[in-house]
């Protein structure tokens, strides 16, 4: 985290006059990289995954409007039986999520700085 950034660094960007904005796109940021990499890939996976709050407040809504994956799957898993079906669509979200969180790596890759 921040708290592992050395001060060192912030002290030599201050006695070359980097302001507030350059220290922070030029230091804190590049060295926080990884942590928003993973990050990001925590929120996709989260707001892929609406089961909670869908199914609560409405249950798939009017006329299916509210549907995410998961309240699909669970309706064909619990309340028609249709256990293979399921499955099939867990798959999928599984795939999804995999090819979104790969897609995301390759998006954000950088060269590695080491402090």
């Amino acid at each position: 985290g921040m708290l592992s950034i050395p001060k060192s660094l912030y002290e030599a960007a201050a006695l070359d006059g980097a302001g507030r904005g350059s220290t922070f796109f030029r230091i804190t940021f590049p060295l926080l990289w990884e942590n928003t990499r993973s990050s990001l890939v925590f929120i996709t996976v989260i707001a892929m995954d609406m089961f909670g709050i869908t199914f609560t407040m409405t249950q798939g809504g009017p006329d299916r409007s509210t549907d995410v994956l998961a309240t699909l799957l669970y309706e064909h898993a619990f309340l028609h039986s249709r256990f293979g079906y399921a499955t099939s669509i867990a798959m999928v979200y599984f795939v999804i999520v995999i090819v979104l969180t790969l897609l995301i790596f390759r998006v954000t890759r950088r060269e590695t700085i080491e402090f």
